[in-house]
């Protein structure tokens, strides 16, 4: 009787506790509002308000507040709230959190401690996290908080959507804190000493500069290292035809004989298309002109409030004309059409929009990193509450255009460690340069996204319409099992965007004969994994079971590029081959400019 009133006085003493704490978080909350951390848009401007508090610069997470007002993520306040409601509410597994945190602290006060960073986290690296007793005790501090908050998550009894939601909250909130983010950092420290202070000068400088070029977000790239047309995007060919949507580009072939049957590549409307033509190791257009085939693409324009209508109509209307305009050039029937993330809804809503009407334009599709089921458990997908829908479609419909800039924070903050806090380091406590890199250069070269394609694009989040068969195209509904070409599927082992799993899972929604290609790597290293790449690897099966870790399982790992066996693949469907042009473009569809055009510097 004893012990059990000793449980309910330590029981009682948790829960004050608790209900200070959620108290205090409320009165977080309410300043995080008053300080302009909220879901409007700056007055008198698009861009969302920067003045903050000087105590949070000298506490150096102003980038990662900013983030919060820029992409009106209400819902990390929401979840941030929900998570004190909870441990409220249930104090039992809290408790048992808080018990574990302290007994792991005492043995980490010990120094008998056994955390370490997960293989693959960097920021620890410098030896002083291990060989220093003060720096070891926050690292492991840190992976302590960090891990208790991971544990008493995944033993909430909550949805899916709701615990993603709240590991959401955990992540943004603990690597914003860590120790290596802290002028502290023993790295930084050494730097400043080596410099005489001069590491220090250039990290203000480059963090004024992000301020004022940036939006408060750290460069992940040196801002003009790389031109396009000069170090991107440098493939030679020319712009054959040009409208008010987009710019049509054929390229000059490189062997004696090509193939009859041509090639359309459609880039996502979100992006630059010379994400397919980097530098020339990691240029998979000039690998597809080596490889034989008369390759083409589309050079999208950066729409601005004037074409705030724009929306999959009018992209697959500009596809379609594209399309005619290919066939004339090289006299062709039909061609072959590849496309990525967005553009790969926008092919496959091409593709179900010509089954319905009989038109054979296309013999094969190559369809990238390409979700078609929004209903599958994604981490972006579990993020979007409607809520944040609806504010995200209203605050697009007032602007007439989505930022790119805006895009890019949003996806960073899926993997702040990786895409924020490690150039925080970098570029600001350790005063270096921002990388110079062609990737990353092209991803901070953003493209607006049109209001009517945001407005279309967050209902098929809402309503998953793709996979129920009611996503129209000029009106009429798309059948996705009408589709009967072949399929060429891609997708990345680790890509947070669109998860492989889910786009696996998306090749069952559609007929024709498919070919599932699982490439190592994210959301863009699994699509630029060429074979200079010496680490490529992939996987391919000849089954295909429904369940997708059941095809992993059976299917058979290849140390080499995916684009080695792609080749083999749209070859065969490429035609016989013919002797090469002399000349691009036709005498209805004669050469206007060189690549890579005009659009690409909107």
């Amino acid at each position: 009787m004893v012990e059990s009133t000793n449980d309910n006085g330590v029981m009682k003493q948790i829960t004050d506790n608790l209900q200070s704490y959620q108290s205090a978080a409320q009165q977080l909350m309410g300043m995080l509002g008053q300080m302009g951390v909220a879901s409007r848009p700056a007055e008198g401007g698009d861009e969302p308000p920067h003045h903050l508090p000087t105590e949070l610069v000298d506490f150096q997470y102003l980038s990662g507040l900013q983030q919060f007002a820029a992409t009106q993520v209400t819902d990390f306040a929401a979840a941030s709230q929900r998570m004190m409601n909870l441990m409220f509410q249930k104090p039992e597994q809290a408790y048992q959190q808080i018990t574990r945190f302290w007994t792991e602290q005492f043995r980490i006060y010990a120094g008998v401690s056994g955390l370490t960073p997960d293989r693959g986290d960097h920021r620890f690296d410098d030896p002083s996290w291990t060989a220093n007793p003060i720096y070891k005790q926050a690292m492991q501090t840190h992976l302590s908080v960090r891990k208790c908050l991971d544990e008493w998550v995944e033993g909430l009894d909550v949805e899916h959507k709701e615990a993603e939601q709240l590991r959401f909250a955990v992540t943004l909130l603990t690597d914003a804190l860590a120790p290596s983010n802290w002028p502290t950092n023993p790295a930084a420290l050494k730097r400043h000493l080596e410099t005489q202070g001069e590491s220090a000068i250039r990290g203000i400088q480059n963090f004024v500069d992000d301020i004022l070029h940036n939006n408060g977000m750290p460069s992940m790239v040196k801002r003009g290292a790389l031109k396009v047309g000069v170090d991107m995007g440098n493939s030679p060919g020319k712009v054959v035809h040009r409208t008010e949507v987009f710019e049509l580009i054929q390229y000059a072939p490189s062997t004696g004989e090509v193939y009859g049957r041509p090639f359309l590549m459609v880039p996502p409307q979100i992006n630059k298309f010379y994400f397919y033509d980097l530098s020339p190791k990691k240029s998979l257009i000039r690998f597809a002109v080596e490889s034989g085939l008369q390759v083409f693409t589309l050079s999208w324009r950066n729409p601005t409030q004037e074409h705030r209508d724009w929306n999959f109509d009018t992209y697959i209307g500009a596809i379609e004309e594209a399309m005619e305009v290919i066939c004339e050039i090289t006299d062709s029937p039909d061609l072959n059409i590849e496309g990525g993330c967005v553009a790969g809804i926008t092919v496959v809503g091409l593709l179900g929009s010509l089954a319905e009407r009989g038109v054979r334009k296309v013999n094969s599709a190559t369809l990238m990193v390409t979700t078609l089921d929004t209903s599958a458990e994604t981490q972006l997908g579990s993020l979007a509450s409607p809520a944040m829908l609806e504010l995200a479609d209203m605050n697009t419909s007032a602007k007439g255009v989505m930022d790119g800039a805006e895009m890019g924070r949003v996806f960073a903050m899926l993997r702040p460690n990786e895409l924020i806090w490690n150039y925080w380091v970098n570029n600001y406590l350790l005063g270096n340069d921002p990388p110079t890199f062609d990737v990353l250069a092209w991803n901070a070269d953003t493209s607006r996204m049109a209001g009517g394609l945001h407005h279309q694009i967050l209902g098929l989040v809402k309503d998953n319409s793709l996979a129920k068969g009611e996503f129209e195209v000029h009106g009429k509904p798309v059948r996705l099992k009408a589709i009967d070409c072949d399929q060429f599927w891609l997708a990345g082992s680790t890509d947070h965007i669109t998860p492989w799993r889910a786009c696996y899972s998306s090749t069952k929604l559609v007929g024709g004969k498919r070919e599932f290609v699982l490439s190592d790597g994210g959301h863009i290293q699994s699509m630029v994994s060429s074979p200079a790449n010496r680490k490529a690897k992939f996987h391919v099966s000849t089954k295909q079971p429904k369940d997708p870790d059941a095809w992993l399982e059976g299917a058979t790992e290849h140390d080499s590029s995916w684009w080695l066996y792609w080749r083999d693949w749209i070859t065969k469907r490429s035609g016989e081959l013919q002797k090469a042009p002399e000349t691009l473009g036709s005498a209805q569809h004669p050469a206007l400019t060189d690549a890579p055009g005009t659009y690409v510097f909107e």
